[in-house]
Parts: C-alpha cells; structure tokens; sequence
C-alpha cells in the first residue's frame, strides 16, 4: 500500500529556502483557541473583579481582597497552561496565557506590597512636599552635576517602601517569568525571562544613578538590546537547522531585541551616546528639528541598512522590520528635501519603502546566499550563520 503524503508533509515539501515559518502559528486551531481564552479571561476578570469590589467594602485591606482574586485568575490560566500549554503544545494560546499570567503576577505584587506598606505611603506620593527641595540656589550654572543633584534629591525623598518597590519588583517579574518557562518551556516566556532581566538591570541602574541612567539612556538601550540579541544568537547555534524550540527561543529574543538595538543605534547616531542636558536646556525644539533632518534621515537610512545586512546574514527578519516605521520617516524626509510635497511624499514614500521590501523579500535568499561567501563556512561562524536553514 502505497503511503500518502500527510497535509504536514506536503507543506513541507513546498518550503523554499527564503520562507520564513511562524513559530507560534501552526493552525487556525491555535487562534481559535487563542479567542476563547481571550473571551474566556475577560469575562472571569469582570466576574471576579464585580465580587472582589463588593467584598473590598467590608475589608480592613481591599488590597489584599484584590490580590487574592488576581491570584484565583491566576490559578485558572495556569490550570488552563497546564492543559494547553504543557500537554497540547498550543503556542500562540500560550503566548496569551504567558501575558496573562505575568500581569496578574505583577498585580498580585502591587496588592499585596500597598496592603503591607500602608495606604498612608501611597498617599504621601499626592503629596507635593514629599519631594523636598528641588530648585537651583538662584543664579547656579544648570550642569550635570546640578541635574544629578536634583534627580538624586528626588529619589532619597521618596518614602523608603516605594524606592524598596523599585528594587524588588522587577526582582520578582523575573522570577515569575522564570518560573512560567522552566515549567512550560514556551519559546515566549523565554523571552520574557531575558526582557525582566534586563528590566531588572535597568531598575537597578536608575535607583543607583537616575540622572545617568537617563543621560546614558541611549547606550543603556542600545546595550540592552545587544544582550537579548547575543542570547538569541546562542540559542540559534544550539538549532543551527531552525528546527526544535531552541530556534522559538532565539526568535522571539530577537524579536524583543529587535526594537531596542534598533532605537538605541538611531538615537546613538543622532545624538551620541548620552544627551547633554544642559545644553538643550530651552532648546528642545532644534533638538527634535535636528533629529528628523536629511542628513539625519540619512544617517537613519544607512543605520538600517547595516541591520538589514545583519538580518540577512542571522537570517532574522525581527531587526529590519523594526526599522520599517524609522525608514519611512526618513525617505519621507528626504523625498520632502528634494522639493516635494503633499501627496507626491506619502506617493514616493510608501513607493520606495514597499519596494524596497518586496526586492529585498523576493531576493532574500539570494542576497543571503551572496553575503555568507565572505564568512567562513566551519567552526563558529557555521553556528551562527548557517547556510542550511529555511528559518528566519
């Protein structure tokens, strides 16, 4: 008896080189599923957020009246993971419930840490007097270290609990996201591992230093979307095929890497590694004139176009399509420069930028395939860009 080619069979005899296969959609099932939840949680949240306002009148502390019902929601979409997630293998259903469940355990946090700290704290924060002496002795010079002064006065004016907040929250975001991945291993929630982790450096960083972790906030997020990057870089040479969920690892680092590199590298470009406060004291609006400029769109043009090859040589298409809307902006500057206006820029623009994709689209597999001849085929550089995966 002849065998016959299954349905998933045949859709994998018609992938090419250049396709690129979503690793969280397999099947109109999943987004089927996908809407039930979504219907399913929002009706439990209504119900239970009803019973927990009429149960928060009658409590000494509606905080912890409405942790505890976050926490029953909570316990159904882990019920509801358990089911979908760890025994169905339903992806994009379990990216839904990963969000879910990170933001009840984030509510379930706030509740509780106000019902122990007091409601008093939280009022102190309506307060105008809490933040203390905040002008300039008269006719001081606005420095960085007089900006840094009066960061650094709002901060140690903050009442203890909720710069204690500061430190343990995003502590606690990681653990949890920690938690829902080793017990589900959703490629998501690895992702979300690696996002509270550098959120957690971040909150670090800011209580520490305010003043320079805003100067530097170019760099802090350039830097932080090169840690996710490498980390979906390590995961890709583990699954040089693009095959297991290592490689749903990697991608949604990038994905979630994508967006940072790309802002912190344009905002680098266009105003260096950190701001200088001082001197766009009163002249912000020069500042923003010379962010969208021609030649700062073209510096904006050569940025993506660096990443572009980047993307093709990774074969991850996250980095170029985070650049789609920066690109846009800048052709259209440049369109405007050249003397056109009105309908003729938005023409032009959508023009250029759609073709450019659909050329680049079409090409992708090609212009890769021209690229990797100038890296080495063997050791780690063969893990890295591989020749053989159909993934992107």
């Amino acid at each position: 008896m002849t065998e016959q080619a299954t349905p998933a069979a045949v859709e994998a005899d018609t992938t090419r080189a250049e396709d690129e296969p979503l690793p969280f959609l397999s099947n109109f099932q999943d987004i089927f599923l996908s809407v039930g939840i979504i219907i399913f949680l929002v009706g439990i949240s209504i119900l239970t957020g009803s019973i927990g306002v009429r149960l928060a009148d009658g409590a000494g502390s509606p905080f912890f009246v409405m942790a505890a019902i976050s926490g029953a929601v909570l316990a159904v979409v882990w019920a509801l993971s358990e089911v979908i997630v760890r025994r169905r293998r339903r992806i994009l259903p379990g990216i839904i419930l990963c969000i879910a469940f990170m933001g009840l355990s984030f509510s379930i946090l706030t509740n509780v840490y106000t019902g122990i700290v007091g409601e008093d704290v939280m009022e102190r924060l309506d307060d105008a007097e809490w933040v203390g002496p905040q002008e300039f002795p008269e006719g001081e010079e606005i420095t960085h270290e007089s900006l840094r002064w009066a960061t650094n006065t709002v901060r140690d004016a903050l009442p203890a609990p909720v710069r204690f907040f500061i430190i343990i929250a995003p502590l606690f975001m990681l653990g949890a996201a920690f938690v829902y991945y080793r017990r589900f291993r959703l490629p998501f929630a690895s992702a979300t591992v690696g996002a509270a982790a550098v959120g957690l450096l971040f909150c670090e960083a800011f209580y520490l230093s305010p003043y320079d972790t805003i100067r530097f906030l170019p760099t802090v997020i350039f830097l932080s979307g090169l840690l996710l990057l490498i980390a979906g870089v390590l995961y890709d040479m583990r699954d040089p095929q693009r095959v297991t969920r290592w490689s749903g690892n990697g991608f949604w680092l990038h994905f979630f890497a994508a967006p940072l590199v790309l802002t912190g590298a344009l905002t680098i470009a266009a105003q260096g590694f950190a701001f200088d406060f001082p001197a766009m004291e009163g002249n912000n609006i020069d500042f923003f004139a010379k962010r969208f400029s021609p030649r700062q769109s073209v510096i904006t043009l050569i940025v993506i176009a660096v990443f572009a090859v980047i993307s093709l040589l990774l074969n991850r298409r996250a980095l170029l399509v985070a650049g789609l809307l920066s690109a846009g902006i800048a052709i259209g500057v440049i369109v405007k420069a050249i003397g056109l206006g009105g309908a003729e820029v938005a023409a032009v623009t959508l023009i250029v930028l759609g073709g450019g994709i659909l050329l680049l689209g079409l090409g992708w597999h090609t212009a890769r395939m021209a690229l990797l001849t100038f890296v080495p085929n063997s050791g780690v550089w063969r893990r890295v860009f591989p020749r053989e995966t159909i993934d992107g």
